[in-house]
């Protein structure tokens, strides 16, 4: 004889389906290549940094020689360029 519930239906029957899936390990993984983890991906700089940079980077400005030290752009600044570079003529 079944036994029947309050409400008066027998008791629904077990599931007897696939077993669930066993937990990811957290530590390394048996055959995975150990090494350095991935760099995080920098973020693209905004308008105004890139044109700084962009400008301090332009022998043709002043604050091109403010970045270096110096109060602005020297009289000879093309020779200076040149010789910096390994170009003198």
């Amino acid at each position: 004889m079944t036994q029947k519930s309050a409400a008066g239906k027998a008791p629904a029957p077990k599931n007897s389906g696939p077993k669930p899936a066993a937990p990811k390990p957290k530590g390394p993984v048996a055959g995975a290549k150990a090494g350095p983890a991935p760099k995080p991906k920098s973020q693209p700089a905004d308008k105004a940094t890139t044109h700084n940079r962009e400008v301090q980077l332009n022998g043709t400005s002043d604050k091109y020689w403010k970045a270096r030290g110096l109060d602005g752009r020297p009289q000879d600044w093309e020779t200076q360029l040149k010789d910096a570079d390994g170009k003198k003529s």
